[in-house]
């Protein structure tokens, strides 16, 4: 069962990775904004991505609290 979890764990850090690298992409190199800018788009969608997917898929807690 813990390893499921670790898997788990591994695979929703890998999408923030992918969600963070696309993200900063697409802001630096498309949208041409600054790159600190791009950078922190890029971390901050990928940092929501992995809270609510470890939440969520994860650790299965749909606790409010």
């Amino acid at each position: 069962m813990d390893l499921i979890k670790f898997f788990k764990f591994g695979l929703v850090g890998f999408s923030g990775l992918v969600i963070d690298f696309a993200i900063t992409w697409i802001c630096k190199e498309k949208l041409l904004f600054n790159k600190y800018l791009s950078n922190s788009f890029g971390f901050l969608f990928g940092v929501v991505n992995n809270y609510f997917l470890n939440k969520y898929f994860t650790f299965q807690n749909n606790d409010n609290h």
